[in-house]
């Protein structure tokens, strides 16, 4: 149990990408594959927004290339910076909580050496 971190796939790099985020909105009408999300508010949030964009694809709220970014076009930013923003959210929670495991799975070793 003390090495255990629950993730989705919403950790994977590619959950920042634009055009899966596009397909998934367009070809899902109620989003239950999200709904995993250990029931967290930001899990609900995510849900909330592709709702929305769903229901109100002119409510996107694309965001402005940065300078120097050649890849802005192909981030889920670019198409709506509200959801990158939950999404990015969600990602670090989950990978803060692998780190924790790992670090609760060394003590657990270490203290048995």
């Amino acid at each position: 149990m003390a090495g255990r971190a629950f993730i989705s796939g919403i950790v994977h790099e590619s959950s920042s990408w634009k055009d899966l985020w596009q397909w998934f909105i367009e070809r899902n009408e109620r989003f239950d594959v999200l709904d995993r999300i250990d029931g967290l508010e930001v899990g609900q949030r995510i849900l909330d927004r592709c709702r929305v964009l769903k229901e109100y694809p002119s409510r996107a709220e694309p965001r402005s290339p940065q300078d120097g970014d050649a890849f802005h076009e192909s981030k889920l930013a670019a198409f709506d910076f509200p959801l990158h923003q939950l999404v990015e959210a969600e990602r670090q929670r989950q990978i803060e909580g692998m780190v924790a495991a790992a670090a609760r799975l060394i003590r657990l070793v270490g203290s048995r050496a």
